[in-house]
């Protein structure tokens, strides 16, 4: 079975299951028709996805880790929801974000909707009284770690922060993003009685995964196809995200003082200008930035495959789902 076909079919039962949990035609619209107007843009699955592939992996059922697995689903898109908003975002997976459709303060309601109703599917995983407790405290604490991801950003945006270091993105990415994909991989493994140390490398290769995910994620935001990365191109520019590239090119010593300050006026002026957004693609791409990140993103998958043929589960799906995710282009 190709890696594509186990992918949709995966996705086939997330939806499924997420159609349970939200059932049609509550009330109030204003609240559930959000949500499922938001869930219905789609989506890779990619964290619910890694959850039941992790399970799998170890021998457990799909029917044992779905609830869990829908939980994290849940979770992500209301971080997706407030994510559009505090960065001024205009496209979420090709469409206007919800802010901009139905307004900031029921877009907001619609993601603490979505926070809460993850929580009921936590509380429906059918499990033992103290695995149901553990499960709960893993994702409750990778809930909060992408939160303070969030804010790490964000304050550094907002404070004009520029003496940051590569490994000051990393420390940021591996809250923002790898914990949700770490504690995907974990928790899909707990809930199938795996050992600690299945539980472990499994958790280890989701954070590498999450990390390279979003180093990816940021060179598509730059030179990725619109039509099929499904945000603007140069968004990351225009809200002042302080991405691998742009750390990389400022810490290079070989390039002109003053191209990297204007690099920085333009992050922290947020432009719109397409000239501007284009000079600053094309710097990043020329001083070798770029190249830098997609090779650091190859190299962190290559090492979480290797790190994973070294235990005794079933290795292959997962490690075609990160060759896949690792060679995409939206």
């Amino acid at each position: 079975m190709s890696i594509l076909h186990e992918i949709q079919k995966k996705s086939d039962s997330i939806n499924t299951a997420l159609k349970q949990i939200l059932t049609l035609n509550q009330q109030p619209t204003e609240l559930y028709g959000l949500i499922q107007e938001f869930l219905n843009y789609g989506g890779k699955r990619l964290r619910p996805i890694l959850c039941l592939l992790s399970a799998e992996s170890v021998g457990g059922k799909e029917d044992n880790t779905i609830k869990a697995a829908i939980a994290i689903e849940l979770f992500h898109n209301f971080t997706l929801i407030h994510d559009d908003i505090e960065d001024n975002s205009l496209l979420r997976r090709g469409k206007p974000c919800l802010h901009l459709r139905h307004g900031i303060p029921l877009a907001i309601n619609a993601g603490d909707g979505l926070y809460a109703i993850a929580y009921k599917a936590i509380i429906s995983i059918d499990c033992t009284s103290e695995k149901k407790l553990r499960v709960f405290s893993l994702l409750n604490d990778a809930f909060l770690k992408v939160i303070e991801g969030q804010a790490i950003e964000l304050g550094w945006i907002k404070n004009k922060k520029w003496n940051l270091t590569i490994q000051d993105y990393m420390q940021m990415i591996e809250c923002k993003t790898g914990a949700l994909l770490a504690v995907a991989c974990q928790v899909g493994a707990l809930l199938a009685d795996a050992s600690e140390s299945q539980q472990k490398v499994l958790y280890d290769f989701g954070m590498a995964l999450g990390t390279a995910f979003q180093i990816q994620d940021d060179v598509l935001n730059l030179i990725g196809q619109e039509e099929k990365y499904n945000k603007e191109i140069g968004g990351d520019i225009t809200e002042g995200k302080r991405t691998l590239m742009v750390l990389h090119a400022l810490n290079n010593t070989n390039l002109r003082i003053e191209d990297k300050k204007y690099l920085t006026e333009l992050l922290d002026n947020h432009t719109l200008e397409r000239s501007e957004l284009e000079w600053a693609i094309t710097f990043l791409r020329d001083s070798g930035a770029i190249d830098y990140a997609q090779k650091l993103s190859a190299q962190l998958i290559h090492d979480s495959i290797k790190n994973l043929l070294e235990i005794d589960i079933e290795t292959n799906k997962l490690v075609q789902l990160a060759e896949y995710l690792i060679n995409r282009n939206g």
